[in-house]
């Protein structure tokens, strides 16, 4: 009896051991996903949400009393009915997978706040037992740089091709007025393909740059930068553009 008694107290201190370290390490688990720099959302089976952390809610403003379940969520953070409908099939945002799916490939996606403002995120998440752990990777900012990159490449181009433009027009009848405008040659000889044919790019450059002394032939350092000499001898050297077609220097 002394003996069966033993094995039970030890039994008893086992389970209670056990319960205890369980217990802690929900609690750590618990802790963690409260203060992650990152949104979290966990999804019960049934798809109702589970739990929201801190980030979570100061991020797009919504608590569970807002979202309590992932079709409250799709209607409030998708407005669009075709987003909601593209993320609902994706089954990815707040949504548990089904049994035995492996973790949810990163999806980018346009999120509408409680406040009506919008954040791009990267939305993945993980199967957590039978439940589900959303995670949320804000990429707003770098959207907002790519969209502002763009904006300064599109000005760019044009201001390239006003360039390209002005430096056409400028060959055509400035230099046209001494070389012809068809540049075949007038009071100074022909600029045509054929006519500049052996002529290296960079003495063609040089000349244009810094003209000929004893010449008519100017310098035109003073209103054109190298890169820019540099294109008008290479458009000579290969047949320069008419006024109406662009390319660029």
């Amino acid at each position: 009896q002394v003996a069966m008694a033993t094995d039970l107290a030890a039994v008893a201190i086992s389970r209670h051991r056990e319960e205890t370290a369980l217990r802690e390490s929900e609690a750590r688990f618990r802790q963690l996903f409260e203060v992650a720099p990152l949104p979290l959302g966990f999804i019960d089976p049934d798809g109702s949400v589970g739990a929201l952390n801190r980030c979570f809610v100061d991020t797009f403003g919504y608590t569970r009393d807002d979202i309590p379940t992932v079709t409250a969520w799709a209607e409030r953070a998708f407005p669009d009915p075709v987003e909601r409908e593209a993320m609902l099939a994706r089954r990815v945002t707040l949504r548990p997978p089904h049994s035995g799916a492996r973790a949810a490939e990163p999806i980018e996606q346009r999120i509408t706040c409680k406040d009506g403002s919008q954040r791009f995120m990267m939305v993945s998440g993980a199967p957590v037992g039978e439940s589900f752990l959303v995670t949320f990777f804000d990429i707003t900012e770098m959207r907002r740089l790519d969209a502002q990159l763009e904006h300064y490449r599109h000005h760019l181009e044009d201001l390239v091709a006003e360039r390209t433009a002005q430096l056409v027009r400028m060959v055509r009848q400035d230099c046209g007025s001494c070389h012809g405008m068809r540049l075949t040659g007038g009071l100074g000889p022909a600029l045509t393909r054929q006519a500049l044919a052996g002529k290296p790019p960079d003495y063609l450059t040089a000349v244009i740059l810094h003209g000929i002394p004893g010449t008519p032939m100017p310098p035109w350092s003073a209103m054109l930068q190298g890169a820019e000499a540099r294109w008008i001898a290479e458009q000579l050297a290969s047949g320069f553009p008419e006024e109406n077609r662009s390319s660029a220097p």
